[in-house]
């Protein structure tokens, strides 16, 4: 019968590890430190895709997200398979969840094996854009950007029902409550108020801080209790509005920049 152990391994980025014959690993999170998009592959095929904004190797008081928890979307790399987190940048990987060994003659759990099936097309992602508003450029009241645009191809899907994170950056002073606030669109239809004056339009910037910390805004926000599920040839964008109801400066030959990121689950019919 199968034995089950807790897994918790520091892995090299851009290495590749070979599972032994008689056990296997089921990963539940990952970190890393990288700040570039890390793909894992187990035997080629993409099963994940974190970075360290919003999948650290820890969990600090300067990134309180901690490793990335994969839910039902967690990868499996069964005994004689290779595994290998590809990435442009270097650093490390941590992995965290179950290590399986297994009796002579016995097989990977149905469970497992029926996840390792469809791992390759169905796992966590994350998206991210970004909008500068133009070196020495003021950021004028009400005027709105778009900072991400994503429209799935026909067989695929989105669903956003985690982090979502915005940093500003390069403001002639430091970014205070009322005076960005972070929209969201599907097919042009904000999910949103329409108007602004009977509220700020939008989430305010500083209640999603990327990444949240021990020193400002310390709750991730997520999407959790209500997901937007972005479908195949419709497109969903995220964007940034000046609610401050003046100028927005940016600091001495710099531009103001908005930077999202969200983790979504993705999933391909074919």
């Amino acid at each position: 019968m199968a034995k089950i152990y807790s897994l918790d391994k520091i892995l090299t980025a851009n290495t590749t590890y070979m599972m032994e014959k008689d056990r296997y690993f089921v990963i539940k999170s990952l970190g890393t430190n990288v700040s570039a998009p890390v793909v894992a592959k187990v035997d080629g095929a993409p099963c994940a895709t974190v970075i360290t904004d919003v999948a650290p190797l820890h969990k600090t008081t300067s990134n309180n997200l901690g490793p990335l928890d994969l839910g039902m979307k967690y990868i499996v790399v069964p005994p004689e398979r290779q595994i290998k987190f590809e990435t442009s940048g270097s650093g490390v990987v941590r992995v965290k969840g179950d290590l399986v060994v297994l009796a002579p003659g016995e097989a990977m759990l149905s469970e497992h094996s029926t996840r390792y099936g469809v791992q390759g097309k169905d796992y966590i992602t994350f998206i991210t854009g970004t909008y500068n508003v133009g070196t020495g450029t003021v950021w004028s009241a009400g005027t709105e950007y778009t900072v991400l645009s994503l429209t799935p191809a026909t067989i695929e899907e989105y669903l956003l029902n985690n982090f979502v994170g915005v940093a500003v950056s390069n403001l002639s002073a430091a970014l205070t409550e009322g005076q960005i606030g972070i929209r969201f669109f599907l097919d042009g239809v904000p999910l949103d108020q329409l108007l602004p004056g009977t509220a700020q339009l939008g989430v305010d910037a500083l209640s999603m801080p990327l990444p949240p910390t021990g020193s400002a805004e310390q709750t991730p926000f997520k999407l959790d209790a209500y997901p937007i599920d972005v479908l195949g040839d419709h497109t969903f964008e995220i964007h940034a509005v000046n609610t401050s109801g003046g100028n927005l400066s940016p600091a001495t030959g710099t531009s103001i920049t908005v930077k999202v990121e969200a983790v979504a689950a993705y999933s391909r019919k074919a």
